[in-house]
């Protein structure tokens, strides 16, 4: 959601940004002049952006500038800014972005001399900001309204509607409830118009009109922030959020309630009409959603979790239509009040079409459905209608994008894969003109058949997709695959190469297969191009592509006159049963990390700087997790603590050296598994169960037991924070503060909570059931943080059965979890700066005295 996981940016995601929030979207209207005038060059925009919650977090107004005394504490600001300024920089994967950074940084030193300077100038910046705030709330400049975009669909890898950020949402719900301000003043204008001249007809129709564009914003401001699977399977449990843009301006009362149906493309299509469908298509299954405000994100949301459709009503099918070509959707519907209006309004949203299947075996042609859908569905569009036909070029667009999300690359599809691509889907492998304009079909598409072939193109092109994925990511990324590539042209290119040269090709009759086409001797003396069988996943599961051209004796040079062994070095580990895989993998990671360019195959350094594992591990991390949070500083000086054994060691580890074996040959001491093998049970374990939580920053990471007493000695009672266990593979505990025996108070660490738990009832369910934590820490109420993730009560089962819940229950006198009781010395101080997640900005600040 956020490009970079540093202090400021976590906290622009989970606490309020009242005044940047709302500055942003005037910024377009502002002159040019102004803006340069508002943020000078020794303190440019970008600072005010990327800084913008700790900025507004320190109390400028208490400075008196003229008095010296103070300079110290100004001077400790600008080195704090400095440090998260750089910080953002490095975190920054725009290169240009990240050194435009660099260099504001080092531009700060200007205020060095005189940090009063740095106070003064950013103390008037938020005054200014103020003052144009209050003129533009006098005379505002918004866009004519339009209807509001909804979120993005599950990823597809087709172009998407809306971009899924937090701080877009939060600039798209100020501009609605500024919108629902403005309409309340025209309204109350135009009743003292009414007042003062009469009621005249031309009143009435601009009454109507205030109070339809009213209904308008108010019906639309309920949107889909989290798409469903647009392939749902029946007894598959999934997940959706529906976000109301003004529940800052809801009326205050009972609880509003989100109800969901599965709905049919011709139910959709009368919504339209006002037509609210009263047949039951489908079960679903936990269907209600309690619309919930975030105090601290400003958001209200309300989320749908485990939900699942356990049957589902087909529509008659016409002609050959198949049962992954019928669309369906969810309808969310409510009834609210705002504040200000007399009335309730009855408000609804649809998600995204999704097709539901019962099979795994129906996945891909329902995928390409979808895909069809997103690509080529015009905006505004009656449900849910695509074109029959779109010119190959449109075609071109989706299966490159579709192709490099799907696979997970840079390297897009060239026009010679999309030529080749066009000839096969038209069958016209003879043709060499332009294809682009020329009308592809949804039966050519993935309907009928390719001539010879029993599988359609998209089920074709799927299975090269997932062959590459799965097995091939890297080659073709570094362009080592040539791709598609047709007979004709394939002959072209090798006519004239000497026997040997070689190119990789994606095989055109079989599903999920790569071939080798190389050149080699006739039986007449002469040259033939020859196609070696294609090998499949399970080919490649067994022996790497790397080893099997390295094997094949008859290949020696890779298209046009590369020596293979120069080109295809990529290493490969072969297992023979899965318990294998982790240590597998740590080999390929250091691997792939550490080897140097140019080097020996397989040479690799048996030790490498801190610096670069953090590197590396941060990365893997992030990738496995599939999360734009990194590891901070902090997170990393924990794991150096904890591969060096040195848990008392406040300094920096950046140049220590760490071995393989002190990665994955030697166990941790008083464990039996290794440091690889403890941290990838964290990142499967966040994979699986955790992600939301540890993206949002809710999950302090990796702490150990000293920082863990600093921050958590002074705090009361119920205090607690979530930190990956260090004891166990693959799980999480709750720290929290509690009472000791003796009157006191002492830290606790309850048994760690494995996948295996967080499976039978999530975290978020857990934690709200624990009735010993209280707050997160430092001092946010647990209710108001974890509350979108507590799973809604069932309704009455129809059977008369009564429902039954699981429910957590600690008892802090139980062995299993650990305690260690605070002592009255509360001088321990090993950090000095802010924490890199939710838990960072209210720290003691007598830890960070210089």
């Amino acid at each position: 959601m956020v490009n970079m996981y540093c202090y400021c940016l976590e906290q622009q995601c989970l606490h309020t940004m009242a005044l940047w929030a709302q500055m942003t979207p005037q910024l377009q209207y502002l002159p040019t002049q102004t803006l340069n005038e508002l943020y000078p060059d020794t303190f440019p925009l970008d600072v005010r952006h990327y800084l913008a919650t700790w900025i507004e977090e320190q109390r400028w107004e208490n400075f008196d500038v003229d008095n010296m005394e103070q300079e110290p504490q100004a001077r400790r600001l600008l080195d704090q800014m400095v440090l998260l300024l750089q910080d953002v920089a490095q975190h920054n994967p725009n290169v240009v972005e990240r050194v435009k950074l660099q260099h504001i940084s080092r531009n700060l030193s200007v205020f060095q001399a005189q940090p009063m300077q740095l106070v003064r100038t950013v103390r008037d910046i938020l005054r200014k900001e103020r003052h144009l705030l209050s003129q533009a709330g006098m005379h505002p400049n918004f866009p004519a309204f339009q209807q509001i975009p909804q979120g993005p669909p599950a990823t597809n890898g087709t172009p998407q509607p809306a971009k899924e950020d937090v701080f877009a949402d939060a600039c798209l719900q100020n501009w609605c409830e500024q919108v629902l301000i403005v309409n309340g003043k025209l309204r109350q204008e135009l009743m003292l118009v009414k007042r003062d001249h009469g009621d005249a007809e031309q009143f009435h129709k601009l009454e109507d009109n205030l109070a339809h564009l009213l209904k308008t914003l108010i019906q639309s401001s309920l949107v889909v922030d989290k798409q469903p699977p647009q392939v749902i399977k029946t007894q598959s449990k999934f997940s959706t959020t529906v976000r109301y843009l003004l529940g800052e301006k809801m009326a205050p009362g009972k609880p509003v309630l989100l109800k969901a149906q599965i709905i049919t493309e011709a139910q959709a299509r009368n919504l339209g009409q006002g037509v609210i469908p009263n047949e039951n298509v489908g079960e679903l299954i936990n269907s209600t959603a309690i619309l919930e405000h975030n105090t601290s994100s400003k958001s209200t949301c309300a989320t749908f979790r485990n939900m699942s459709i356990r049957k589902i009503k087909r529509a008659d099918r016409k002609g050959s239509e198949s049962v992954t070509e019928e669309k369906f959707a969810l309808l969310f519907t409510t009834e609210l009040t705002i504040t200000g209006c007399e009335s309730p309004y009855s408000i609804q949203t649809i998600s995204l079409p999704v097709v539901v299947i019962v099979h795994g075996s129906q996945e891909i042609n329902a995928m390409a459905t979808i895909i069809w859908d997103c690509a080529f569905s015009e905006p505004n569009r009656i449900p849910f209608i695509v074109p029959e036909r779109v010119p190959w070029k449109q075609m071109c667009e989706a299966l490159s994008s579709k192709f490099m999300a799907e696979v997970q690359t840079q390297r897009c599809l060239d026009r010679y894969n999309l030529h080749f691509l066009a000839q096969k889907i038209f069958d016209q492998p003879d043709i060499s003109e332009d294809f682009s304009n020329m009308p592809v079909s949804w039966a050519q598409f993935n309907k009928e058949v390719l001539p010879g072939r029993n599988f359609t193109f998209w089920q074709w092109f799927e299975g090269v997709m997932d062959l590459t994925k799965k097995c091939l990511r890297d080659y073709w990324s570094e362009g080592l695959i040539f791709g598609f590539i047709g007979k004709q042209h394939l002959h072209v290119i090798l006519q004239n190469q000497p026997n040997g040269t070689f190119l990789l090709r994606f095989s055109d009759s079989e599903i999920g297969g790569i071939t080798i086409a190389y050149v080699g001797p006739s039986d007449n003396g002469g040259r033939k191009i020859q196609n070696i069988q294609p090998f499949t996943k399970k080919d490649l599961d067994s022996a790497g592509l790397g080893d099997r051209i390295r094997d094949i004796n008859c290949i020696t040079h890779v298209y046009p006159d590369l020596p293979k062994n120069d080109t295809i070095s990529l290493p490969v580990v072969v297992i023979v049963h899965g318990s294998q895989e982790i240590n597998a993998m740590a080999t390929i990671i250091w691997d792939c990390a550490f080897s140097e360019p140019n080097r020996i195959p397989f040479i690799v350094p048996e030790r490498v700087p801190w610096k670069q594992m953090c590197e590396a591990l941060s990365s893997k991390f992030m990738a496995e997790v599939q999360t734009q949070r990194c590891l901070d500083r902090y997170n990393l000086h924990f794991l150096a603590q904890k591969i060096f054994d040195q848990p008392d060691i406040s300094e920096d580890f950046s140049n220590m050296p760490v071995s393989w074996a002190q990665f994955n040959k030697e166990v941790l001491p008083g464990r039996n598994f290794t440091f690889w093998q403890w941290f990838e049970g964290v990142m499967d374990l966040t994979k699986k169960c955790l992600r939301d939580y540890w993206s949002e920053g809710l999950i302090f990471g990796f702490i150990g037991k000293q920082h863990l007493h600093v921050i958590l000695q002074n705090q009361p009672n119920g205090t607690f924070l979530l930190r990956f266990s260090d004891s166990e593979i693959g799980g999480i505990t709750i720290a929290y503060v509690g009472p000791s025996d003796n009157g006191g108070r002492k830290i606790q660490n309850i048994q760690p909570f494995t996948k295996k738990d967080l499976d039978s009832a999530g975290l978020g369910d857990r934690i709200r059931d624990i009735n010993c934590i209280t707050h997160v820490y430092p001092d946010l109420p647990k209710n108001d943080v974890f509350r979108k993730f507590f799973t809604v009560p069932s309704p009455p089962n129809p059977d008369g059965y009564l429902p039954f819940k699981l429910t957590t229950v600690v008892n802090p006198g139980d062995p299993c979890s650990s305690t260690s009781n605070i002592p009255a010395d509360n001088s321990m101080d090993i950090y000095g700066q802010p924490m890199n997640n939710v838990y960072g900005p209210n720290l003691n600040p007598g830890m960070f005295s210089p």
